[in-house]
């Protein structure tokens, strides 16, 4: 039976404490969590670069299987979600409305509107990188 973390994300940086609370972590520092290692071993670091763009990297190894769900936002922007690691078949994870995801070897575009799944893999390590953009932002440039 995996454990259930559930986030509404968005481009500011308060749902981080649906994350740092279900996952029992703290802070090292303004710009970085760290997990407690009663679930998961690493880090989540996030940083808003400029108004309307966030970068997060999250490192981690959980020690047991993990079911995080991104939940639906009415706020407009994208998610670019970079896996890397060994595993990139499991990269995408469980998306709602594929069709509506850019995929490509473990890239992904997604819009804020679809709920995405990752079940981790117990003891395997997880890299990522996640840009969040906001829409606007996103077709100004």
């Amino acid at each position: 039976m995996s454990i259930k973390i559930s986030h509404n994300l968005n481009i500011g940086t308060a749902w981080i404490e649906d994350i740092k609370d279900q996952l029992n972590s703290t802070y090292f520092n303004e710009n970085t969590l760290v997990f407690s290692e009663d679930l998961v071993k690493g880090y989540f670091y996030f940083k808003e670069i400029i108004p309307g763009l966030m970068v997060q990297i999250v490192d981690f190894t959980s020690f047991k299987e993990i079911e995080f769900t991104r939940l639906a936002s009415n706020e407009q922007f994208y998610v670019l979600y970079y896996a890397i690691d060994n595993n990139l078949k499991s990269s995408s994870g469980h998306l709602d409305n594929k069709e509506e995801i850019i995929t490509n070897s473990g890239f992904n575009v997604i819009p804020s509107h679809v709920v995405t799944r990752y079940i981790s893999t117990p003891n395997e390590r997880r890299f990522s990188v996640i840009i969040t953009i906001s829409k606007l932002l996103f077709e100004e440039y």
